[in-house]
C-alpha cells in the first residue's frame, strides 16, 4: 500500500485529478457492464477469506447470482457446520466488503 501512495507522490498531479481518474475508471466498468462481474468476483474471494483453506479444498462449485451465494460443498459434515455458522459467515463477508453485499448462503 505505501507503494501505490509513493507513486501517487511522484505524479505530481492534484488528488483532485486522481478522483476524477477514478471516477472514469468506475463509469467505465458500470457502461461496459463489468462491474457486477466484478462485485461478484469479490464475492467470491470474500467467501474464500472468510471460511479459509480447509473450506477452499472442499468447494467443488460456486457462484453468486441475486445477492445469493451458492455452494457446492464436497462434505456433508461440513455443510452442516457450515450451516450452523451461516450468519455469521455471511456478516464477515458483507464486513469485508464493506457493504450489504450477501443475503443469504445456500449449500448444495
Amino acid at each position: 500500500m505505501s507503494d501505490y501512495n509513493f507513486r501517487l507522490e511522484r505524479t505530481n498531479k492534484p488528488l483532485s485529478q486522481i478522483a476524477n481518474i477514478a471516477q472514469s475508471i468506475d463509469n467505465l466498468l458500470e457502461i461496459y457492464e463489468i462491474k457486477p462481474a466484478l462485485e461478484k468476483l469479490n464475492i467470491v474471494q470474500a467467501w474464500y477469506e472468510v471460511t479459509g483453506e480447509a473450506v477452499k479444498s472442499k468447494t467443488r462449485h460456486i457462484f453468486v447470482k441475486n445477492k445469493k451465494i451458492f455452494v457446492r460443498l464436497a462434505s456433508s459434515p461440513l455443510k452442516v457446520e457450515i450451516l450452523m455458522q451461516k450468519s455469521i459467515i455471511i456478516d464477515k463477508i458483507n464486513q469485508l466488503l464493506g457493504q450489504p453485499a450477501v443475503d443469504d448462503l445456500i449449500l448444495f
